[in-house]
């Protein structure tokens, strides 16, 4: 019964990280549509692969500078701990052999 639901969240979690690339690729294309919109033309054949490697750049270096300057990702990582049931568990148990010890 279990053998599923392992399925099912690997199959999740794929997804997930295919949907964040898909994200990635639409904000490239809504920048591009951002910046004709404004008259200013692009050719895409010849820039796109610099329009590319400099999108991932500039996303890596936000990335950096937010887990590095705002320590978001430990917040967030620390709000998803506390939501997480096996840690629950794991801090039950903890606490229940703290109590057998004393």
């Amino acid at each position: 019964m279990r053998n599923w639901k392992i399925y099912l969240m690997a199959g999740k979690k794929y997804i997930q990280r295919s949907l964040s690339y898909i994200g990635i690729a639409n904000s490239l294309m809504i920048g591009i549509l951002f910046l004709e919109s404004r008259g200013i033309q692009i050719d895409v054949k010849r820039f796109g692969l610099f329009i590319i490697i400099g999108t991932l750049s500039g996303l890596v270096i936000a990335g950096f500078v937010e887990d590095k300057l705002f320590g978001l990702f430990e917040e967030e990582s620390r709000f998803s701990a506390v939501r997480n049931p096996i840690l629950m568990e794991i801090k039950r148990d903890i606490k229940e052999i703290k109590e057998k010890l004393k």
